[in-house]
């Protein structure tokens, strides 16, 4: 999965939930988090469980977890589709219950932050 850039009209109008001490601004080139976490679920559910793909699992949930934790744009919504994600590749794959975990307990800080 090789996510497209977010149109430049729609990237303009995402600003941040929270604003983290020394995180990086949101790469507006990027799809949106919630967008990217949505993505991941559908993903996983048509590819099978190879050595490159829970890389590339791994690489999109860390992508997901830091940017929701920098306070990038909807981050608690697509940590809640995350947790999705992890749940479907534990039944279809027999990994993510460790990333569920990450991501569980970056939607705790991150709603905390948010409020």
């Amino acid at each position: 999965m090789k996510p497209k850039p977010a149109a430049p009209a729609a990237a303009a109008k995402r600003a941040p939930d929270f604003v983290a001490s020394g995180a990086p601004q949101e790469p507006q080139n990027e799809l949106p988090l919630p967008q990217r976490a949505h993505l991941l679920s559908s993903w996983i559910a048509s590819h099978a469980k190879t050595r490159a793909n829970v890389r590339h699992f791994l690489y999109q949930h860390s992508w997901i977890v830091t940017g929701a934790q920098f306070g990038w744009w909807h981050g608690a919504e697509a940590l809640r589709e995350l947790v999705a994600a992890d749940r479907a590749a534990e039944r279809r794959w027999g990994i993510g219950r460790k990333s569920e975990l990450v991501a569980r307990a970056a939607l705790t800080g991150v709603e905390a932050r948010s409020r």
